[in-house]
Parts: C-alpha cells; structure tokens; sequence
C-alpha cells in the first residue's frame, strides 16, 4: 500500500486513487450524473441564490447554487462568509437525487468546506 504522504507529493502514481479527490468541472458532472453520485467531489463556480438561515434546533445552515457552465446545488450545516457573485471552490458528497422526509433535491452537495476563490 502506498503511504498516503506520497500520493500527496506523486499523485498520478498508480494506487492513488484512493487519496486523490476528483476535480471535475461542473458541466462534466452534469453530463454524467450517476457517475459522480454518491462521490467526494470538488467543483468551482459562482454563487448564485445564496440563503441561510437557522433550523427549529437552532443548527445554522445555507443553501446556495454554485455555477460554471451549469449549476450545482450546495448545502452546508454552518454559516460560511461567502455572497452571492463570489468565486468558490465547494467539496463534499454529490448526489444525483438526495431525499429527505418531505423533498427530493436533485444535483445536490452536501458541502463539508466552502472556500473563496480569487
């Protein structure tokens, strides 16, 4: 097996994959959705319809759209400083369809970092 340290500093070399997140761009996730459902992915765009809020437990939240050649939903569980226009790079779990009790959101992530871009 190889060390993850090395897949950090070598990551082209057979057996990274495991350490390696996929960097796609986002028309190409759209393109092909059940390939990436249920993947750790990365993707960079625009924000667009950005909205938080706090739930009926007092846990923060924000809903947004990043964009770049198509639209990707995000959701997060925190409040981030990031605005509607700005540049970002968004990692965490993509979903084709992610279902919860009463909806079902379609190209979704469920972010676990948000991060200015320049």
């Amino acid at each position: 097996m190889i060390p993850a340290l090395t897949c950090l500093l070598l990551p082209y070399m057979t057996g990274c994959s495991a350490y390696v997140r996929d960097v796609p761009a986002i028309s190409a996730v759209l393109q092909n959705r059940a390939h990436y459902t249920d993947k750790v992915i990365s993707v960079t765009g625009h924000v667009r319809d950005f909205d938080e809020w706090r739930s009926h437990r007092g846990r923060d939240q924000e809903f947004f759209a990043v964009c770049s050649g198509g639209c990707i939903h995000v959701f997060m569980y925190a409040h981030s400083p990031i605005r509607n226009g700005e540049l970002v790079t968004v990692s965490g779990h993509y979903y084709q369809a992610f279902r919860t009790a009463h909806n079902v959101y379609r190209d979704e992530i469920e972010a676990t970092q948000v991060l200015p871009r320049e």
